[in-house]
């Protein structure tokens, strides 16, 4: 199931969210991530102890998780639609995963909740940004950091020192 994850996730890093509109629905390969993971789960539910379900499903929102925020190292562009869209995409895969009894659910709320502030982070002047990092500075780490200054967002100037001030402020 970790394995699906990823190659599901793959398609996030060379997907190109740049839509000039609002889109309702999750991505096409969210919508077919939650479609295994609900299959396999109501087939193995009756065979399986819920401990060893949570084995084998828990470990998802980790693997989506980290995917998702590797991901914005791969894309180039992306707008307030692509992030909202992401955003869209995380909550649908929150709600899958903690559908799952035996999944605790606070934990995936945690983590998916962890993504979208990831991505959130990509609608902030870059002057705010630094500020956020200030005080954050353990968040993320570093490269995590960085690429969100490498990813270009319409709207968004990047000063030259950008990456140098973001290197004042982070532990190395």
């Amino acid at each position: 199931m970790q394995l699906e994850t990823v190659f599901n996730l793959q398609v996030m890093a060379t997907r190109e969210y740049l839509e000039d509109q609002d889109a309702e629905e999750p991505d096409d390969y969210i919508i077919s991530l939650i479609t295994q993971i609900t299959r396999r789960d109501e087939v193995i539910a009756p065979f399986i102890a819920p401990t060893k379900r949570n084995y084998i499903f828990g470990g998802i929102c980790a693997v989506a998780s980290h995917a998702s925020i590797k991901a914005l190292a791969e894309m180039k562009h992306i707008n307030l639609f692509g992030v909202q869209q992401i955003s869209r995409n995380t909550i649908a895969l929150e709600q899958a995963l903690s559908a799952i009894p035996s999944i605790d659910s606070e934990s995936v709320q945690t983590r998916f909740d962890h993504v979208r502030t990831y991505y959130e982070l990509l609608n902030m002047p870059v002057e705010a940004l630094l500020a956020f990092i200030t005080e954050h500075d353990r968040l993320f780490n570093p490269i995590e950091y960085y690429n969100l200054l490498k990813v270009q967002v319409p709207g968004r100037e990047v000063p030259e020192d950008a990456k140098a001030r973001m290197a004042d402020i982070l532990p190395i």
